[in-house]
């Protein structure tokens, strides 16, 4: 009977083990944590739900998320989900900068904070050491904030090379800002070179660095024979350089359009390339509808001879009188001949002719004064008159 009641305790004991082990192995599945949802975080960042993203990168971050942690990191030192924390935002950039792969943008971002002292004591060594690597890495905006120190002098010595190698490299990489640091660097008078040889080094070192002044400015040089041997093939490399660069900051870059120009007087003249019109006249429209009031005149010439472009005289004086009321005193001459001659695209007007030959003649060229007095011998007084009032109040327009 003993036995009998010693079997049934141990087997209610395993049944309530069992039951145990059940409920616990249940229990165990419903609260054990479920990996971090991190694109529910990211949908939440993106809607402006920083709370929400700020938990879920938090947990995503200490689950070893190089991307959370950045993210995490930028949360911190914004100021979106939770006050700012600098100190915090520095903990996560450096986590997610060791990451075996590292992350360019967490390395800016720690060159920045060690530059700035925020979350960390001002450190430059430690700065330059992160802005490089992240240059090195890329990040367009690393070689840019690092160029820029070394063109202010911040925190290190000054050193315009390298200001202009950065910038130049950070145009590469992507970043407009670049495009103007590097023309910014090479252009301030305080660091032009004193001596021909040093002027030379510096003029090389920005072309090979595709600052468009330095191409345009060692081009002239082998154009005109300044100091280098005369060699159009090599101002033709230079120029060619410049005027094909493309993007937001070239449209704007008066020395990309001054480039443009050049290559067009060199396709036209055939010096160091091969005569070609439609090739000038391509290359003296994009600069003319830059506003370069040189290539104005040459397109219009072009239009007007039709030489590389169909012959078109409305369109021709056109782009004559852009250049002429810009200054330019040959478009000047060329529209005050078109007017005494009333050449198709224009009517016959003494009036305009002796305005346009007046300006021109400022310049003394013989055969603009000889036209301009022939001119005046078929007018009215009056009209001379109105003619030398004209050209008493005119005043050039800026190019827009």
């Amino acid at each position: 009977m003993n036995g009998r009641i010693q079997d049934a305790r141990v087997h209610r004991c395993a049944l309530v083990l069992t039951v145990a082990a059940i409920i616990i192995a249940q229990f165990s599945c419903t609260k054990a944590p479920k990996s971090v949802d991190f694109s529910a975080a990211k949908t939440a960042y993106g809607k402006s739900d920083y709370r929400t993203a700020l938990s879920g990168f938090i947990a995503a971050a200490q689950e070893g998320n190089s991307e959370a942690e950045l993210l995490l990191a930028r949360m911190y030192e914004d100021g979106r989900g939770a006050p700012k924390n600098y100190a915090e935002a520095f903990r996560w950039y450096k986590r997610a900068a060791e990451h075996q792969n590292g992350s360019p943008m967490a390395e800016y971002s720690l060159g920045k904070l060690y530059t700035e002292g925020h979350g960390v004591p001002t450190n430059t060594a430690e700065a330059v050491k992160w802005l490089r690597l992240a240059s090195d890495h890329g990040n367009g905006d690393a070689s840019f904030y690092l160029g820029d120190m070394y063109y202010r002098g911040t925190g290190i010595q000054i050193d315009r090379y390298e200001a202009v190698r950065l910038g130049a490299l950070s145009a590469r990489q992507g970043c407009l800002e670049g495009f103007f640091l590097a023309e910014g660097a090479y252009n301030p008078k305080e660091s032009q070179p004193k001596d021909a040889n040093e002027e030379l080094k510096w003029l090389t070192f920005g072309a090979k660095n595709k600052v468009a002044t330095a191409q345009v400015a060692l081009g002239v040089k082998y154009l005109d024979g300044d100091g280098v041997p005369r060699q159009y093939s090599e101002a033709a490399k230079l120029f060619q350089a410049a005027a094909s660069q493309t993007g937001e900051w070239a449209k704007s870059n008066i020395s990309v359009h001054l480039a443009q120009w050049l290559l067009g007087k060199l396709y036209q003249s055939g010096k160091g390339v091969d005569l070609d019109y439609a090739e000038a006249a391509k290359w003296y429209r994009l600069a003319a509808d830059a506003g370069v009031q040189e290539a104005q005149f040459a397109f219009g010439g072009a239009l007007v001879r039709g030489q590389g472009v169909p012959q078109d005289y409305s369109e021709g004086i056109k782009y004559y009188r852009l250049a002429a009321e810009q200054g330019n005193w040959e478009a000047q001459g060329a529209l005050g001949a078109m007017y005494f001659s009333g050449t198709r695209g224009v009517p016959q007007d003494y009036v305009q002719a002796h305005l346009w030959l007046n300006l021109a003649a400022v310049h003394g060229s013989k055969q603009i004064l000889i036209l301009r007095d022939t001119v005046e011998r078929r007018m009215t007084p009056a009209q001379v008159a109105e003619a030398q009032r004209l050209a008493r109040d005119w005043k050039p327009k800026k190019n827009e």
